[in-house]
């Protein structure tokens, strides 16, 4: 089941990070980092951290 809803995560983020661009492109791949395990939770929260995302 954990499988079955990484894939799934990594399947939204990618559609969303096709569709955006700026830092909230680059938040989204951070999603996707994350969940493909690529990248360490503390990695992805300082480089989050970073970003300037729009409010809507």
């Amino acid at each position: 089941m954990e499988t079955e809803r990484l894939a799934l995560i990594k399947t939204i983020a990618s559609a969303l990070r096709d569709a955006t661009n700026g830092d909230v492109w680059h938040a989204v791949g951070l999603i996707y980092e994350l969940a493909d395990g690529r990248m360490d939770p503390a990695d992805v929260r300082a480089e989050f951290e970073e970003l300037e995302l729009p409010h809507a």
